[in-house]
């Protein structure tokens, strides 16, 4: 049961797929989401969702298979495209140290799950977040931040990173792994 608001008024989330689900979707005037059999009042159940890139994401599991977003020229976070290319990482590897000074990155994870960890130049962690299957999000990487990943999944994580410009091996700095030690979980 739902804890009603006053003048809360809900409306039926209608996407492509949605008549083949088996659980309804309805969004609120006050920006709550909810799934329901029957109605929002009798069966509702909210949904959190997950964060993306600062907004809350819904991911709908359709008849067929899941619809994966990545990112539209629209999004918080998008700064252009250059390429759009993919990397695999195996159980336990770590691929880091690395930084952009030009390219921003959109990253996702659609297969497996995948630690990042992000640090200043003097190697403090200013962000850390494991992201795939499990989570699945868009982290955006601005220029100049250093970074690395470590795949958590077996036998390995497929990533995803929507480049804001075409790769250029110019505008990549590189740092050994023991560079920055002992930062990842």
């Amino acid at each position: 049961m739902i804890k009603k608001i006053t003048g809360e008024i809900w409306k039926q989330m209608q996407f492509s797929g949605y008549k083949t689900l088996t659980k309804k979707y309805a969004v609120s005037n006050h920006g709550r989401a909810v799934s329901y059999l029957t109605s929002v009042d009798k069966d509702g159940k909210l949904l959190n969702g997950s964060l993306t890139s600062g907004y809350r994401t819904l991911n709908l599991h359709v008849e067929g298979g899941n619809v994966l977003h990545a990112l539209k020229n629209t999004d918080n976070g998008y700064n252009g495209f250059g390429e759009a290319y993919f990397s695999w990482i195996d159980n336990g590897s770590i691929k880091a140290w690395k930084r952009h000074m030009r390219m921003t990155m959109n990253i996702i994870v659609p297969v497996g799950n995948v630690q990042f960890v992000f640090l200043t130049d003097e190697g403090s962690i200013i962000g850390q977040e494991i992201i795939g299957e499990n989570n699945y999000v868009r982290i955006t990487v601005p220029s100049g931040i250093w970074f690395g990943f470590k795949g958590e999944y077996s036998p390995k994580s497929l990533v995803l990173n929507l480049a804001s410009i075409i790769h250029d091996p110019e505008e990549v700095e590189r740092l050994p792994m023991a560079a920055f030690k002992d930062k990842f979980l």
